[in-house]
């Protein structure tokens, strides 16, 4: 359940960050094609120069005035057809077709397919899209002659993952020769899916696979500059495969790869990313080896990582560092709960957290004078670490039949994390943070936090005090956002708080109320109370962000 968890986790993150990575870059090289025609039309720049501009980034020259080509549109869709049309032809007389014909004619569909990509591409250049399709086309035949040769002369397909290597291997030098963005991505992906079939027919690490990608696919990406990260997230998914089939060595040579290609090939934001995501991976492969054995290795490419970050100033890079830094943390505890047979308890992993959400916080409030850019990371991190454990411990349930614990090492930890905060706090204070508002309303909300830690810490058994102590925290989280979006004139600070004030009373109203056995009545109360107090918040709300803007 967990590790199923973790995947989908990791698969969102990677969606999330790439995703936009991939948007932000087609934006901004579309942009540039754009532009370099506006700007020699406006004579700031000669046509020498604007192809000169384009070639230093593998773009081609556009036309800003081109419309959509219906027959274009057509004669694509045509070919598609008539492709189809032959495979249905020939599928409905297969078998009364001798073996030899029907080996030639698959090859020769295939080879004249290509030919005909070729043609229209170079010898009728007026069809660039029907030439582009026809190459994608020929590629597909191909993979469907190779499926079909092997029926045909019943060859064993025990190793389908030799298939696809026969498959992406020809067609890879029409990606290159013919400068053919569709096939490279399609080489690229059956690439992936024989490394993953290799891997899970041999259970064993595909390292031809991290061969190919780092000293051929991704030196062939700077031909197609707008698909470079097909190949990079190809190794990020090769790598979490390989987390579940127990081949750390591979992820951890995936991840250095990466590290080095940004390093001393390709400067570029996206490998990166892939290296910071691709290193918690292997960190979790390593743990699930080593289950008794702590990965102290880890926190030198984490080092080398945020100092990357910092240098790049990508704050993408910096939220997954350090949630990899809080992986790696709990990871180690596990290791050595382990050890000494200690089972983990759930109040003192919430507060342990809580109190490392404060130290974060804190620490984004050190960045004030220093790459101020990423304090709002820190902060953001913090805050959401300390409201969500505050509001789990919020409910009375999570106390009911607890005992005083034996000190353990989350109890010691959590110990050393508030030494730690009360440190932050004294270089803040001898640095005069807190002589301003904003300050001395972000000081009351981590004392009142990593006080509540400790004193319910103290005493998990206590029900009742410690459920009083989480809501407190909570109310005072919601009312400290609510006059720090005020004071800072800052309208998503200020509706957050109105967000967790409104979560509070729900949670809080339901926790009560939902113990009545006549649940109409709770239904009908709940509509009245959600509608008429969700209008009057509403319209205290819009008066107040008037305010702010005007």
């Amino acid at each position: 359940m967990y590790s199923i968890i973790g995947v989908l986790f990791w698969l969102v993150i990677i969606y999330i960050i790439v995703r936009k990575f991939i948007g932000h870059n087609r934006k901004h090289y579309g942009w540039l094609q754009k532009q370099i025609v506006t700007w020699e039309k406006g004579k700031l720049i000669s046509t020498e120069q604007g192809t000169a501009i384009l070639a230093s980034y593998n773009l081609k020259r556009v036309d800003t005035d081109r419309k959509l080509d219906t027959v274009k549109i057509l004669t694509l869709i045509g070919a598609i057809f008539v492709g189809l049309g032959i495979i249905f032809m020939v599928a409905s007389n297969w078998q009364e077709i001798p073996k030899i014909v029907r080996t030639a004619m698959l090859l020769g569909l295939t080879l004249g397919t290509l030919y005909a990509g070729y043609y229209v591409s170079y010898e009728r250049t007026d069809y660039p899209l029907l030439g582009k399709s026809l190459f994608l086309l020929a590629g597909l035949f191909w993979g469907g002659s190779i499926a079909l040769i092997t029926q045909i002369y019943n060859i064993p397909t025990s190793k389908n993952w030799f298939i696809f290597l026969l498959w992406a291997f020809p067609i890879l030098p029409v990606a290159y020769f013919f400068k053919n963005e569709y096939t490279y991505i399609l080489s690229s992906a059956l690439f992936l899916i024989w490394n993953i079939t290799y891997s899970i027919s041999n259970q064993a690490a595909n390292y031809y696979y991290l061969i190919l990608v780092f000293l051929l696919l991704l030196p062939i990406s700077r031909l197609f500059i707008k698909w470079e990260w097909v190949n990079v997230l190809s190794l990020v998914i090769a790598a979490g495969c390989a987390v579940f089939l127990k081949q750390d060595y591979f992820v951890l040579i995936a991840s250095a790869g990466l590290l080095v290609y940004y390093l001393w090939v390709r400067k570029q934001e996206i490998y990166l990313l892939a290296a910071a995501l691709c290193f918690p991976l292997w960190l979790v492969a390593f743990f699930v080896i080593r289950q008794t054995t702590p990965n102290y290795y880890f926190l030198l490419p984490l080092a080398l990582l945020f100092y990357l970050s910092y240098k790049a100033g990508s704050k993408a890079v910096v939220t997954i560092n350090l949630v990899s830094a809080l992986v790696w943390l709990n990871l180690t505890l596990a290791v050595y709960m382990n050890i000494v047979r200690q089972a983990n308890e759930f109040i003192s992993f919430s507060l342990l957290h809580s109190l490392i959400g404060a130290v974060l916080f804190a620490i984004g409030m050190l960045h004030k004078n220093w790459h101020e850019e990423q304090a709002s990371i820190y902060k953001f991190t913090g805050f959401i670490l300390c409201f969500i454990f505050a509001y789990i411990l919020a409910f009375k349930e999570v106390f009911v039949s607890r005992r005083p614990l034996a000190p353990g090492i989350m109890q010691f930890n959590s110990l050393f994390m508030f030494l730690v905060f009360i440190a932050l706090m004294a270089i803040l204070f001898w640095q005069g943070y807190f002589k301003n508002k904003i300050g001395k309303l972000e000081f009351i909300g981590l004392l009142v936090s990593t006080v509540g830690s400790m004193l319910i810490l103290s005493n998990p058994a206590a029900a009742l005090v410690n459920t009083i102590i989480a809501n407190i925290i909570l109310v005072v989280f919601a009312v400290l956002c609510l006059f720090s979006g005020v004071e800072a004139q800052n309208p998503l600070l200020f509706n957050c708080g109105v967000a967790f004030f409104v979560l509070f009373i729900i949670t809080r109203y339901v926790d009560i109320f939902w113990k009545l056995q006549e649940k109409s009545i709770f239904f009908l109360v709940s509509g009245i109370f959600l509608i008429f107090g969700g209008m009057y918040l509403e319209k205290k709300r819009r008066q107040i962000i008037e305010r702010m803007k005007s």
